[in-house]
């Protein structure tokens, strides 16, 4: 499954998380969590359990926008505080996040599974489109009555203005 299918949760008490005010060490958690493998796979003869993926300093610095320095001090510091555990090889790193399944486990059951909850939030956004263009509907009739009377959406007036178009400015006599 290709990582730009789904979705990660990203939970708000990371907002009192030791490291969210290291913005190095965040970025590279946060990298880890979205490319992580969601199911157990085989790779090059390894098992590459879920929460895991395979990368190296070099590649996460390269990702991430940071120094090799400091992708390597971002993974210590994660090492030492039991949220990542580093498996190493000869040419790359398998890194895996402890707490995948503790903050993911929805993730993983929904798959291709849709929750009573995503359906709900489907029709409630579904709902509030709805009622969005209800009140657009509503004011764009009120765009188009004048004293004199109603036009419809393709009519002009007397001095050719275009009621139609929101973007003509009537002329008041």
């Amino acid at each position: 499954m290709a990582l730009e299918n789904g979705y990660i949760k990203l939970w708000r008490s990371m907002l009192t998380w030791e490291w969210h005010d290291d913005a190095p060490t965040l970025s590279v958690y946060i990298h880890l969590i979205l490319s992580a493998s969601i199911s157990t796979s085989m790779w090059h003869g390894i098992e590459i359990p879920r929460g895991s993926l395979v990368s190296s300093y070099t590649k996460i610095a390269k990702l991430t926008g940071l120094t090799i320095r400091q992708a390597r001090t971002a993974i210590n510091r994660l090492e030492m505080t039991g949220e990542v555990t580093r498996s190493s090889h000869p040419k790359f790193s398998v890194f895996t996040l402890n707490n995948y399944d503790k903050f993911q486990l929805s993730t993983s059951k929904t798959l291709n599974k849709r929750t009573q909850s995503d359906k709900q939030i489907d029709k409630q956004a579904t709902s509030n489109r709805q009622q969005y263009k209800n009140i657009k509907n509503i004011k764009k009739e009120e765009i188009y009555k004048t004293p004199s009377g109603d036009f419809s959406e393709n009519e002009s007036d007397s001095y050719g203005y275009d009621y139609g178009d929101p973007f003509v400015e009537r002329m008041e006599i």
